[in-house]
């Protein structure tokens, strides 16, 4: 894992809790990521990848060609995606 993973995972952890109070559905896009972690956008994004690729994060379209991330839900004490998602899916091959 990279030095970034645990940071992401933290704040995606918390931003589920967060938006749980005030209404909201926990999803960060990469430039929230990036920014929160104080790096450029391209460092975080393959951090990102890299926590998509052993199933710990789950992935949707955001605004444009932004992807939106979120915790992978649990299912039987293991974390794989909630969906599947074409957009997205669409915008991680290109």
């Amino acid at each position: 894992m990279t030095k970034y993973h645990d940071q992401i995972l933290e704040h995606l952890e918390f931003a589920i809790r967060r938006d749980a109070a005030k209404g909201g559905d926990g999803w960060r896009s990469t430039a929230e990521v990036a920014e929160r972690l104080s790096v450029k956008t391209p460092s975080a994004r393959r951090a990102l990848y890299e926590l998509l690729d052993i199933g710990l994060l789950d992935y949707r379209a955001g605004l444009g060609s932004a992807l939106e991330w979120h915790l992978a839900e649990p299912d039987d004490g293991e974390r794989e995606p909630m969906n599947d998602n074409e957009p997205g899916a669409l915008a991680v091959a290109a």
